[in-house]
């Protein structure tokens, strides 16, 4: 009778084992839509969904994060604006989350 297994024993068997991890998103939407302040607009009933767009219901399968959306005075919010409306997206948004979307397998 011949042994299960590859030939060769256990070292080959043990490499072809996969260990899989869960797939890391980031969903990344524009200033003032980040989940504590799509929250609270939930929390005011102006909101049917308690995350953004419903992206928190894919938690069950991958690890979803999202955008932060940093505190700025009026001068910064205006040149930010100006910014965007130039080049067609919000360089700084992106900037400030920059770690966050390097961090994950998909944005």
């Amino acid at each position: 009778m011949r042994p299960s297994g590859p030939p060769g024993g256990g070292a080959l068997a043990a490499s072809n084992e996969r260990t899989f991890r869960r797939i890391q998103v980031c969903v990344f939407l524009d200033h003032g839509r980040s989940a504590p302040s799509w929250g609270a607009s939930h929390a005011h009933g102006e909101r049917h969904e308690r995350t953004p767009y419903s992206f928190g219901l894919a938690r069950s399968e991958l690890d979803v994060v999202f955008a932060i959306d940093h505190p700025e005075r009026r001068g910064v919010k205006l040149m930010r604006r100006m910014l965007t409306r130039c080049i067609g997206f919000d360089l700084v948004h992106a900037w400030r989350n920059r770690g966050l979307l390097l961090a994950v397998d998909v944005v």
